[in-house]
């Protein structure tokens, strides 16, 4: 059984984490298991993939003045368009802080002079997101094996 892609640890830091020679194969079927059911255990709890991305995202203005991010927590932002003809040039770029907060840990974007404009597609957002560390030397090695 091999280790999914996107489990939390991968099983050269379990061996690790556990003091199991990586020369010693014996024990990789079992830990890749583990691996894999612990992993889809705390990502369907968290009901939240936990990765890093940049990704670039178009939102329908609703007159509202938060605007709830697909993924989070949000390390940057890129770059936030508002512009109702969706060409986002240069004059459609909103300013963080004078004209936008950002709830990091959320994923809430708070628009500060006003409300989103009504449109379609009309909110351009690009940033990147993922946790910043893990537990235990940037690894959840350590809490999936004490849990399992």
């Amino acid at each position: 059984m091999a280790v999914v892609k996107g489990n939390l640890t991968t099983l050269a830091r379990a061996k690790d984490f556990l003091s199991i020679s990586s020369s010693k194969p014996s024990l990789d079927l079992t830990l890749e298991g583990l691996i894999n059911s612990a992993s889809r255990l705390i990502i369907g709890w968290c009901k939240r993939p936990f990765k890093y991305g940049s990704v670039t995202e178009y939102y329908d203005g609703d007159s509202a003045n938060r605007l709830l991010l697909r993924n989070f927590p949000v390390i940057t932002i890129t770059s936030l368009n508002m512009d109702n003809s969706r060409v986002f040039g240069s004059s459609t770029l909103l300013v963080e802080t004078t004209d936008f907060f950002v709830d990091t840990k959320l994923g809430v974007i708070e628009y500060l002079s006003s409300y989103f404009n009504t449109g379609s597609r009309n909110i351009k957002v690009i940033y990147t997101y993922g946790p910043q560390a893990f537990p235990v030397n940037n690894d959840t090695a350590s809490f999936i094996f004490k849990e399992v």
